[in-house]
């Protein structure tokens, strides 16, 4: 599915990724973070609580084998996973107007930027050291909601495209 990258390297990947993204929202000032960041669209702390409950539902699965409900079938499934899935790996990208399952949509956001930020480090960090305890685990996957069972290694680099497309949607600090 993806170009063999090495484990170390998915894992700075996606702790860079992480970093960069707290950064930027951290950068913001209070208007910045509670306004949505266009029309019909989150605001940066939507959707530092998206990633919140996405890494929530990631450790879950990773700890009892239970994640995101498949709501694709075979078919759209096979379709979605050998003609989408390639094209957003290679070119790190989610197609515009991709939507999210309703188990990660924004609830009850932490209002604090910094103690928000603060959670979504925790979380984050603890999915990837979760996933680095699994990488040897021939049965551990990440269940995508459209593409349907993931392998480890391309579950964790779709994760950080995911978090990677966030980042992309924050406002530059010139824009507030």
């Amino acid at each position: 599915m993806i170009k063999k990258k090495s484990w170390k390297n998915l894992v700075e990947t996606h702790s860079e990724s992480l970093l960069r993204y707290i950064s930027l929202a951290n950068s913001l000032d209070e208007v910045s973070w509670r306004t949505p960041v266009a029309e019909g669209k989150w605001s940066p702390m939507e959707i530092t609580e998206h990633l919140r409950a996405a890494y929530e539902l990631l450790i879950k699965e990773q700890e009892t084998g239970k994640g995101l409900k498949r709501r694709s079938g075979f078919l759209l499934r096979a379709l979605l996973r050998f003609g989408a899935l390639p094209i957003i790996m290679r070119n790190r990208r989610l197609p515009k107007g991709a939507r999210s399952p309703r188990e990660i949509r924004p609830d009850n956001c932490i209002e604090d930027k910094v103690e928000a930020l603060r959670v979504l480090e925790e979380f984050g960090s603890r999915f990837a050291a979760i996933v680095e305890r699994n990488r040897n685990d021939a049965k551990a996957k990440i269940t995508h909601h459209l593409f349907g069972d993931l392998t480890l290694e391309n579950g964790f680099e779709f994760v950080t495209i995911h978090l990677e497309n966030h980042t992309r949607q924050l406002p530059a600090k010139n824009e507030q």
